[in-house]
Formats: C-alpha cells, structure tokens, sequence
C-alpha cells in the first residue's frame, strides 16, 4: 500500500518558555513582590502551596495588575491567576480568579501565554512533567477566559515513551511535544500532541533493515465552542514528512504512440496509475526521461512504479522495467537492479519495493542518506523483462506507471 499522505501544512508554533522582559523576570527572584509580602501568599503557605514562579499576565483583561503564579505542594502542583485588589484586607490583597486542577508532577517543564480564540484575551498554558526511566508524564493545564464554559479549558495527561529505539532515520521533526497552532481567521487555535514517529522499515545494505521516520502521529485538541473548553479529537492525524514535489517538466527520449490519443510525458508524472510512460519491449533499453523540478526542491526519497499499472490484468501481461538508474542533478547517478535490491548504492539508505494499495503491483521506494536540493533528475532504462501471463497473453509493452519526488 501506499505508505505517504499529504497533508496541508500550516505554521507552527512551538509551545516554549514564556518570553517575559527582563523587568517582568526580576519577580521570580525578587522576594520584594508585593504578593509575596501579602496575606495572600501566607494563606497559601500555611496551607502547604510553595511558590516557584510568579510572572504578569493580562488574562481577564479586568485590571492590569494581574499576574500568573505556579505553586507546588509535594508532587501536586498548580497555576492561579491573581487579581491584585489593592487592599490587603480584601482577599489578603490578591483574588484567585482562575485555579487549575492539581497535576502530580515533579517540576514545571513549560509555561506560556498563547492567543488560542480569535479575538480573546490570551491563555495560560503550563505542562508539569513526572519522569521515571520507562516514559514521561506530562499533564497539560490551559487557563483563560472564554464566553462559554469553564476558565479551565483543558485538563489532560499524555505518557511519553523515554526510549525510541535506535537506528532511526529521520526526515523530519517526530519528537515528542505540544504544538499550539495558532488561529487562522475566525478558526480557533488547535492542540496538537506529536506523539512519535510513524516508522517504515526497509531494506538496506546486505539487506539489514533501516528504520526511517516517514512522518509524526499527531493527538489534536480543538475547541468545543458550545461548552466552552478543548477535547481531543478521536481520530489520530499524520504529519506527512514526504509531500509529493511540483515538476516543471518533462521530456522523454522515445515512447509507443497510442492510437486515439497523443502520448504526454506528463502521464508518468500525474498520480493517475492509468495512465503511463508505454515504451516497446524490445526498445525499452536505452529509453529515458527527464524531469525538471520547480525550485529546486530537497528530495529524501524518488518512487517508481515500474510496469503497466491500470489494472492487474495490464501487470500481470505487460512488461516490467526491471534495472534502471537515476542520474540525479547534483551529479550522483543510482543504479537499481530489483533482482538484486539488497545492493544500495552510495548516498542512498535503502531500498524498498512495497505493493501498491490497488492490492496489485509494486512500488519501489529509494530512500537517500540525507535529502538533496534537486534541480532535475533523469531514468536511464537498463532491462525490461516480459509480462508473466502465458505467452500468447502477453503484450510486447513495458511501462513506468509513476515517477515522484518527495
């Protein structure tokens, strides 16, 4: 089956340390603030909460004197958000307008402000961590004010393997985080837990087998505006590390001239398994086709499906092409012998043929060692070999169904 999907992609912004101004930072240190002096605070330390870090923030947008604060008492830690009353005998001189739910953790790992609603003040974002040596325990809290709904708007756990195996090929980003993709239009921000690697194993060198990272399972969060808070969403989504490349063009040494339609190179190269570069048997060898890419893109991996592949009866009684080489823009050339695909050339990491998800046919998949800006790549046919029907069902044809870039 087809082992690539594609996904649009959008920015991404990376839940990170909080950035306060130098001023703003002082107050974590600086035992002078006047929360830590206040009844509030010592209402708080009697009950057991000590302080780890206070910081200005504009949640409720009611006053400017407003400000974030994490706590812990043993392994149960919190966020609040304080409202100064500037009376200390009014609530100790700090409100609690918005209190977390206690997460059992062993220290802060991040807190942010992020705008998740379009229009609406920004939220607190804090994610405590609990390790132990098998997996991580990171419980995310969200804290803000929405129309609907409560002012906790997330509470949730996720378990982070600590281990992910090695020998890992990655052609892109599948650690373990929080993405908080930001509002587009009147579209409210999404959640997003990338919770590993989506792993294929292919063949490499004398056939050991080479674990490539070929895209990120993302858990989404998206905002349920009816009550007021973020669920997840049952469905898992794939981050796509191998989108399909634009091709500017094409051009083809030779190719069978079909009978009610002029051949097009570019049926090679249009995701249609119908249509085809058709070549005569007997002239496959020598045959080839050149693509030039738009700007110039980096390329991890070049697909092939190497014979007729319309239907299963055009596979089975067609021709396949069975050794060629790409002679790549950077001047690399590949040879590949699907007899013999155990024999990775230099500068490519391994070499796969998968079946194709139709449930016939084959796909070959070259992974590089390292992905490659590609100005234009070209096939040099080597061998070709005959439809494995019965000899009068056999037709003196051979074809590349489809050539990508990813």
């Amino acid at each position: 089956m087809r082992i690539y999907s594609t996904i649009i992609s959008t920015a991404l912004l990376s839940c990170g340390i909080f950035p306060w101004s130098g001023a703003q930072a002082a107050w974590a240190a600086d035992k002078v603030h006047p929360y830590r002096v206040s009844e509030a605070y010592q209402q708080a330390k009697q009950q057991g909460w000590k302080l780890v870090r206070i910081e200005k923030a504009r949640i409720s947008q009611l006053s400017a004197d407003e400000w974030v604060v994490v706590e812990h008492k043993g392994s149960k830690w919190r966020t609040r958000v304080l409202l100064a009353t500037g009376d200390e005998s009014v609530e100790g001189g700090f409100r609690t307008t918005i209190a977390s739910t206690p997460a059992t953790a062993s220290r802060l790992r991040r807190l942010s402000l992020q705008r998740l609603l379009p229009g609406a003040p920004k939220a607190v974002l804090a994610v405590f961590e609990n390790a132990d040596p098998d997996e991580l325990q990171l419980s995310v809290r969200i804290l803000g004010k929405a129309s609907t709904g409560p002012p906790e708007m997330l509470k949730t756990t996720v378990f982070v393997p600590q281990k992910r195996g090695a020998g890992l090929l990655d052609l892109g980003n599948a650690k373990p985080r929080l993405e908080v993709r930001p509002p587009q239009g009147e579209a409210p921000a999404e959640l997003v837990w990338v919770t590993g690697p989506q792993v294929l194993t292919v063949p490499g060198r004398e056939k050991k087998p080479v674990r490539i990272a070929i895209g990120a399972y993302e858990e989404v969060y998206q905002y349920q505006a009816a009550k007021g808070w973020y669920q997840k969403s049952p469905e898992t989504r794939v981050q796509d590390f191998l989108p399909m490349r634009s091709i500017k063009k094409l051009k083809v040494n030779r190719q069978v001239n079909p009978v009610f339609e002029p051949p097009k190179p570019e049926w090679v190269a249009d995701g249609n398994l119908e249509t085809a570069w058709r070549l005569k048997l007997k002239e496959a060898k020598g045959a080839r086709l050149k693509v030039h890419l738009k700007d110039r893109p980096k390329v991890a991996m070049i697909r092939v499906v190497p014979g007729c592949a319309a239907n299963a009866e055009e596979w089975k009684t067609h021709g396949q092409i069975q050794a060629f080489s790409w002679l790549l823009g950077t001047g690399r050339r590949i040879r590949i012998d699907r007899e013999h695909l155990d024999q990775v050339p230099r500068g490519v990491a391994a070499i796969g043929e998968f079946p194709l998800e139709e449930g016939y046919g084959a796909q070959l998949l070259v992974f590089l060692e390292s992905p490659e800006p590609l100005p234009w790549a070209r096939i040099d046919v080597d061998r070709a070999r005959r439809g494995a029907a019965a000899r009068g069902q056999r037709v003196p044809e051979a074809c590349i169904s489809e050539v990508s870039f990813h």
